[in-house]
């Protein structure tokens, strides 16, 4: 079965390579999907083979162990903002300014 942070809608499948990472916006939690579970949360971004809806990639570290693809995302950084299902932390307006991580 394809593990957390993948999907596959195929059978058959022979190896974890050939699941297909979790789709940008979105995380998938547990294993042996058919899709994703569902959009990441606000206040976090997705890039790609996330697994959970609030992803921290621990030591800048985007390949944990027990992972087969890289996992991408993390909580939104200082000046941007993160509403729900981002793919990439969104920059503040021109003129406005956000001090804080984790914003939406």
């Amino acid at each position: 079965p394809c593990p957390a942070g993948s999907y596959s809608n195929v059978t058959g499948l022979t190896e974890a390579i050939e699941c297909t990472p979790c789709k940008a916006g979105m995380y998938c939690q547990g294993a042996a999907l058919t899709e994703p579970t569902a959009q990441c949360s606000e206040r976090y971004y997705c890039v790609s083979g996330v697994d959970r809806p609030n992803p921290l990639m621990l030591n800048d570290s985007q390949c944990p162990a027990d992972t087969v693809h890289p996992i991408v995302g993390h909580i939104c950084p200082t000046g941007h903002y993160c509403p729900t299902g981002t793919i990439y932390p969104q920059g503040c307006d021109p003129g406005t300014y956000n001090g804080l991580t984790g914003q939406h």
